[in-house]
């Protein structure tokens, strides 16, 4: 899918050939709350690399995109070491970072945790 987005500030258009079922893994909530910051932000990445690249840039991503992964982004640098292929959305990059535990930072860690128990334990 080609899709065509002007970039006011910028006063250019650019040609986005990555389908968006690609970038954000089939997750439309993501999505929703992403997309927008993904392309400026984090071009060409998906899966846990685009979690990732959004949680190191998440001073500078939208309230909906800050809200939406918010409990993770401790673990951003964990994500791209260990998760860069899983796809975002429907508890994946947790179960990820929840086998991966003990290579998983402190902070990282009581992330995972106070995320798997917010989400029932899965």
């Amino acid at each position: 899918m080609r899709r065509m987005r002007w970039i006011p500030a910028a006063g250019l258009a650019l040609t986005v050939t990555m389908t968006t079922a690609n970038l954000f893994g089939r997750n439309p909530k993501f999505e929703a709350a992403c997309g927008g910051d993904a392309t400026l932000l984090c071009p060409g990445r998906s899966g846990g690399a685009l979690f990732a690249c959004l949680g190191q840039n998440s001073q500078r991503v939208s309230s909906a995109c800050k809200d939406y992964g918010e409990a993770l982004w401790p673990c951003s640098q964990e994500a791209a070491a260990l998760c860069a292929d899983v796809p975002v959305g429907g508890g994946r990059l947790l179960r990820c970072l929840e086998g991966a535990l003990g290579n998983l930072s402190v902070s990282c860690r009581a992330a995972v945790s106070s995320a798997g128990r917010s989400k029932g334990g899965s």
